[in-house]
């Protein structure tokens, strides 16, 4: 468990995922209202976009936390920025898609 780790110096980063889990969870909640709302797949992109954010970071911090899956094979790292770029895929598809 990493709780001293966390006390020790890495406080920051830790509460730097939070603050992000906080803010995509918002976007997310706001997206799916919005989506529910219109309709278009623009805003469906968009939501899904913030959803992927939110889980990205969600993971990231859990590992953090709980190591589940050791830093020093890359693997949390990959899976991560996996569902970053996704994210960005999602942002981008959305914001330059022609209806």
């Amino acid at each position: 468990m990493a709780i001293p780790h966390i006390l020790v110096g890495h406080g920051l980063h830790a509460a730097i995922h939070i603050i992000s889990i906080a803010l995509g969870t918002f976007l997310s909640v706001v997206g799916l209202f919005t989506y529910t709302t219109f309709k278009t797949k623009r805003l469906f992109l968009m939501m899904c976009a913030f959803y992927a954010v939110t889980a990205a970071e969600t993971f990231s911090f859990v590992n953090l936390v709980f190591p589940f899956i050791p830093s020093s094979m890359g693997l949390d790292g990959i899976i991560a920025h996996t569902l970053i770029l996704l994210m960005l895929t999602f942002f981008v598809i959305g914001i330059f898609r022609s209806d």
